[in-house]
Formats: structure tokens, C-alpha cells, sequence
């Protein structure tokens, strides 16, 4: 756009022969060069116009740009947070399914040795159950966790069809 208020300079160069009728020809070849030179004079601010409406679309790219870069990083950077929550929650939740487990087994303990009613028993069974339910829902969150990150950081392709490079 900024080339456009700049004089021009064009050239065109020519050569034929002239066939008439009844197999009359030119005996030789003519020539014509063209040499021009144009410029603008004033056409109401329409390359100063054209100009800065480049420059804008310029600076829109790159805003555009950076917002995009923008977003890449705070997709990964949610994804390497829920990576690390996740890995968190993971070990609490086995922590507590081995806590759990060891009520569970003093609990039925207890009971064979009378000091416990059933019902201490089946309670402990339940608070195992919950902690096996939680334990499996926290190992699947890891995964997706995961399979976040991996989509991220673009290790994981989008459709299933795409080779990974």
C-alpha cells in the first residue's frame, strides 16, 4: 500500500509482420516499444487511507496472534494444574482406601471376637466400598488428566485420522 503513492514505470515492446490477403506480406518485421510513466497526483487521501488501513490489519494479525498464543498457554497450563491435582487427589484417595481397608479388617476382627456388632462391620464395609468407588474415580480423572495435557501441548492429535509426526 505504501508503494502505491510512488511513480511507476512501465515498458512494452512489440515485433510482428502484416498479412494481407492473397498471400501479400510485409517484407520486414515492425517494432513498437512503449515506455510510460505514471504517478499519482491527488485522489482524495485514498492511498493515505489505504496505508493506515494496512497498518490496522497489520496490528490486528498480530493481536490476533498473541490472543491465540495467549490461549495456548493457559490451556496447558490448566492441564499441567489438573495433571497435579489429580496426582494429588490420587494419593489420598489410596491413602484412604488403605485406611479403609485396615478398619474394615479390625471392624470384622472385632467382630469375630465379639467386641463389635455387625453393624460396626457393615459400616466399615461401606466406608471400603466408598473408598474403592473413589480410588477407581480418581485413577480415571488422572488419565483424563492426562489426555489433557497430551492435547495441550499438541502430542495428542484432535481427530482420530491424523498421524502423529
Amino acid at each position: 500500500a505504501q508503494r502505491a503513492v510512488y511513480p511507476t514505470i512501465d515498458s512494452q515492446l512489440s515485433s510482428g509482420r502484416y498479412w494481407f490477403q492473397q498471400g501479400i506480406v510485409e517484407p520486414e518485421n515492425h517494432w513498437t516499444a512503449i515506455l510510460s510513466l505514471s504517478f499519482p497526483i491527488f485522489n482524495g487521501f485514498y492511498y493515505r487511507n489505504e496505508i493506515k488501513s494496512a497498518e490496522a490489519n497489520v496490528e490486528l494479525s498480530r493481536a490476533g496472534l498473541l490472543q491465540t498464543e495467549l490461549s495456548m498457554i493457559q490451556s496447558v497450563t490448566n492441564a499441567h494444574m489438573g495433571v497435579h491435582t489429580a496426582a494429588t487427589n490420587l494419593k489420598d484417595t489410596d491413602e484412604y482406601l488403605k485406611a479403609a481397608e485396615l478398619e474394615f479388617n479390625i471392624a470384622l476382627a472385632s467382630y469375630k471376637a465379639g467386641t463389635m456388632t455387625i453393624l460396626d462391620v457393615l459400616q466399615a464395609q461401606s466406608s471400603l466400598a466408598d473408598a474403592r468407588s473413589q480410588k477407581a474415580n480418581a485413577e480415571k480423572n488422572w488419565f483424563l488428566s492426562l489426555a489433557e495435557i497430551a492435547y495441550a501441548t499438541g502430542s495428542l492429535c484432535a481427530c482420530p485420522s491424523q498421524e502423529p509426526e
